[in-house]
């Protein structure tokens, strides 16, 4: 498993924004002059704007941060992004 600091030095040397939810790992980010994107907000745009229209496509996303990073939504940010809809 890639740890946050390896993905925020990509980040860095990529010139790339870093995507997360961690406060601690934003700080990290931050220090090292990384712009940092939080990942429920950035799914909840993308659910204003219509990028993501259906349930079932937001559970496709959801399905795939879980399967391929082990991530995991709490059950009120679920809640909160499917009242978006």
């Amino acid at each position: 498993m890639i740890t946050d600091a390896e993905c925020i030095a990509v980040a860095a040397t990529r010139e790339e924004r870093f995507l997360t939810d961690d406060g601690h790992a934003a700080e990290m980010a931050f220090q090292r002059d990384v712009e940092v994107w939080d990942l429920k907000l950035l799914l909840e745009a993308t659910l204003v704007k219509g990028h993501v229209e259906t349930r079932s496509e937001l559970e496709t996303i959801i399905d795939t941060l879980r399967e391929r990073d082990g991530y995991r939504f709490s059950n009120q940010d679920r809640t909160d992004l499917f009242d978006r809809l």
